[in-house]
């Protein structure tokens, strides 16, 4: 019985974590591409030995894409390697590895998912990001913290004036 409950549990689960990553991406994911690799344990861990969060925020108008833009894809830039992308039932569902972080839809995600938290580490462990989302009537306010071997710099004129 118990094994029933926790079965349904986890297909409820999955059926909205699988809709969230759909959302990120802006493509439908299915759950045959989610990796149980690397260990919760390893991204954890890698993740402690980066040093400390160093943070952009980034304000910008629904109409006035073009500043996260820059912001992101100068971040691409500095790290091209594939990214895992988790969520908060990542570490029992699976993680998502995406080529890149401009595969990233951050303007699906403003209008559909509200507030909305995620990270991304790199393949290698190299660079680390904590990305969250709230919006608000007009604008959309993003942090993202960061931390990392190619993000070790202060990255903050990212964010442009």
């Amino acid at each position: 019985m118990q094994k029933d409950k926790d079965t349904l549990r986890r297909n409820i689960l999955l059926k909205k974590h699988l809709k969230n990553l759909s959302t990120i991406l802006n493509r439908e994911v299915s759950s045959n591409e989610l990796e149980t690799s690397p260990s919760p344990n390893a991204v954890q861990l890698a993740a402690k030995e980066l040093g400390q969060f160093q943070f952009i925020q980034v304000n910008f108008k629904k109409t006035d894409v073009d500043k996260l833009k820059i912001t992101l894809e100068k971040l691409a830039h500095l790290n091209k390697s594939c990214f895992y992308l988790w969520l908060d039932n990542s570490i029992d569902l699976g993680f998502l590895k995406i080529n890149s972080l401009s595969d990233i839809d951050y303007f699906s995600i403003s209008e559909k998912i509200q507030p909305f938290t995620f990270g991304l580490i790199a393949e290698d462990f190299s660079d680390y990001l904590l990305c969250d989302l709230e919006s608000e009537e007009e604008s959309t306010v993003i942090t993202l913290e960061y931390k990392g071997k190619n993000w070790s710099s202060d990255l903050k004129s990212l964010a442009g004036p």
